[in-house]
């Protein structure tokens, strides 16, 4: 329904609003990104902290359910989906904050909403794929101490923290990102893959210069694990 509603607006101020990379309206937190004015379409709704299943797909490899926003991703990852198929059908923000990768640091406020921290948890582990359709996750947002003095591996922080047999990622990037794992594995992507895994893959995937990773063990693609997987087209 936006853009119907400020499609008047668009039309007055397109002047103003040339070159534009982004934007954000504080009282909707709407942000609209590269060319997202021009076309009349909102890019994505900054993500407010919820779990939502996704309503357009069924989970089937025909017919996968269909990502449109933080709510959606956070659903797809935290609900331990096994052999369940998703499709990222925008970019999506999941935090807008200021990584500072020369101090170590991140800006962040209020609004700022923690990415799940069940990295350590067993019983939460994802098993499904996921294709990103060649989109991009920004604000991917985790700083914890997991207090572990012992199999710090085990303990995984990433937009996966912990992912089992069958996982699959494609076809994604992650950038404008702060991943801190105290005594933990961090990674952009997976966390960890925990003990007497073999089947975890990343294909086409890609972490963007501005990505802040630290961990007892860290990694881009994969933070730590005791088993096997693959990694192609990085």
């Amino acid at each position: 329904p936006y853009p119907q509603v400020l499609r008047p607006v668009f039309e007055r101020t397109r002047a103003l609003f040339d070159g534009l990379k982004k934007l954000i309206l504080p009282e909707a937190d709407i942000v609209y990104e590269d060319g997202a004015l021009d076309a009349f379409t909102i890019l994505e709704d900054v993500w407010d902290g919820t779990s939502v299943k996704p309503t357009e797909g069924d989970g089937t490899e025909n017919n996968p359910y269909k990502i449109y926003n933080g709510s959606h991703l956070y659903w797809a990852v935290t609900n331990n989906n096994k052999g369940v198929y998703f499709e990222v059908q925008n970019d999506i923000i999941l935090n807008d904050m200021v990584v500072d990768l020369e101090n170590k640091s991140v800006v962040i406020d209020q609004n700022t909403h923690q990415w799940y921290l069940d990295g350590s948890n067993e019983a939460v582990r994802f098993e499904g794929i996921i294709d990103g359709k060649k989109h991009v996750i920004k604000g991917l947002y985790i700083d914890n101490d997991y207090k572990a003095t012992e199999q710090k591996w085990n303990h995984g922080a990433g937009l996966i923290a912990r992912a089992g047999d069958g996982a699959k990622i494609k076809n994604l990037a992650i950038n404008d990102s702060y991943i801190k794992a105290v005594n933990g594995a961090a990674s952009a992507f997976v966390g960890t893959t925990g003990s007497g895994v073999y089947d975890v893959s990343l294909e086409n995937c890609y972490v963007g210069e501005n990505v802040y990773i630290f961990g007892a063990e860290a990694g881009g693609m994969i933070g730590a694990g005791n088993g096997s997987g693959y990694v192609s087209g990085i």
